[in-house]
């Protein structure tokens, strides 16, 4: 396994050619980064705090309008096994998302994701109810399901090229109600489950900045990044070259902590003051009513509450950390909040065994990209012992991408 390709050819470019080739001269362009999460983002369902990042991976999107209701995709990515780029294309008919809720299919293609994202803008008034399908190309660098945010990037680029004509587009409440918008969108057309931070940092992030997303008020703020000469510190992700996907716990544990934030009627479990001990009343009473067959037991649901404090005290700190320049500190607490994971919260199998080979292997720290959710791993490595780091790591069929700065979409 080879580390991934960097492409020194500009992506709009080449997805502007390869439209052009199949389809016509575009209407839009537009482009969105690959995202990554230093700490935190386990809490994004519980109104916590998230510390993510843009990487220089990309993916790009043309498009030109159809008029019979289609939506045609024609995607190039890149392979890992050969890091040659590879071609897939798939069509759909708008109506096949009409009623999404009673008939998912089987296959997620990306025409029928995208096709739900135009279903969700179209119900915001985001796109035109004139709207009457689309040709779309799609050209990512981003590798697939190792916690890069590759769908997340594709949602972002397709709205902005197919929302071209938004009014004020680039204005910081359109983007906000923009990501709100993919979002809503990624829960249901995703195929795993989908963070909320990567979407605001994807439109609202800055380069070269850690991005620290409260959604205790919705802020985005900026802190100085890790990834830098001040730290001599390299990201590299290391993800598996297979990944055995299941996303049941995860999406037990959202599942979970979704139906008690409604059942209480609040903004976040965060924001609901004595939460723990009022949760843990509300589970009793479900208990005796409907049983435990759907929901966590008291013990199993206190562990996933005492993470998700522990998580957000260590995220403030990590975030002190970083502001005050306390970068060894920083290490200490990755590693604090891998451990958090694998304990308190129960996920991670193979990020845990990778994240520990990682650190055997002298990273500074090596924490799940996205635990639950993909097998792979955020090493910090000294700038001096990166390479042979990576190249021990890819030659052991590891896939290996270095992460450098990236934009915000545009």
């Amino acid at each position: 396994m080879a580390l991934w390709p960097h492409i020194d050819t500009d992506i709009s470019t080449r997805v502007r050619a390869l439209h052009i080739d199949t389809y016509d001269h575009p209407t839009a362009i537009a482009t969105a980064p690959a995202t990554w999460s230093l700490i935190g983002e386990h809490t994004d369902c519980f109104g916590g705090t998230v510390l993510i990042s843009l990487a220089n991976l990309a993916t790009a999107v043309a498009i030109t309008p159809r008029h019979d209701d289609t939506i045609h995709v024609t995607m190039e990515t890149i392979d890992p096994a050969s890091n040659a780029p590879q071609q897939d294309k798939s069509t759909v008919t708008m109506a096949v998302v009409n009623n999404y809720h009673e008939n998912t299919p089987e296959d997620f293609s990306p025409a029928y994701q995208l096709a739900g994202l135009v279903h969700t803008m179209m119900q915001r008034q985001m796109l035109s109810r004139e709207t009457h399908g689309f040709n779309i190309t799609v050209v990512s660098d981003i590798p697939r399901g190792v916690g890069l945010g590759f769908q997340t990037a594709l949602f972002i680029a397709a709205a902005l090229a197919m929302g071209h004509a938004i009014e004020e587009r680039d204005s910081a409440p359109v983007r906000a109600k923009l990501a709100d918008v993919c979002y809503l969108a990624a829960q249901h057309f995703f195929t795993c489950p989908a963070l909320r931070a990567k979407f605001s940092a994807a439109l609202r992030g800055q380069k070269g900045q850690l991005n620290v997303i409260d959604y205790a008020d919705g802020s985005i703020t900026h802190a100085s990044h890790i990834i830098s000469s001040a730290t001599d510190a390299v990201a590299l992700l290391v993800a598996p070259p297979n990944f055995n996907e299941d996303f049941s716990a995860l999406r037990r544990r959202q599942r979970f902590i979704d139906d008690a934030t409604k059942a209480f009627g609040a903004e976040s479990l965060r924001l609901l003051p004595d939460a723990q001990t009022r949760v843990a009343q509300w589970l009793k009473a479900v208990h005796e009513v409907h049983g435990e067959d759907k929901v966590p037991n008291l013990i199993e649901a206190s562990q996933w509450l005492n993470f998700f404090t522990e998580e957000e005290k260590l995220v403030t700190l990590t975030t002190q950390a970083v502001r005050s320049r306390r970068h060894k500190e920083i290490f200490n607490l990755l590693m604090s909040s891998q451990a958090g994971l694998e304990n308190s919260y129960g996920l991670g199998s193979t990020d845990l065994m990778l994240s520990q080979l990682c650190m055997a292997r002298g990273a500074l720290s090596a924490r799940s990209t996205a635990a639950g959710i993909t097998g792979s791993v955020i090493a910090l490595v000294e700038q001096s012992h990166a390479d042979n780091f990576a190249a021990d790591l890819a030659e052991d069929g590891f896939i290996v991408v270095e992460l450098l700065h990236g934009e915000p979409a545009i």
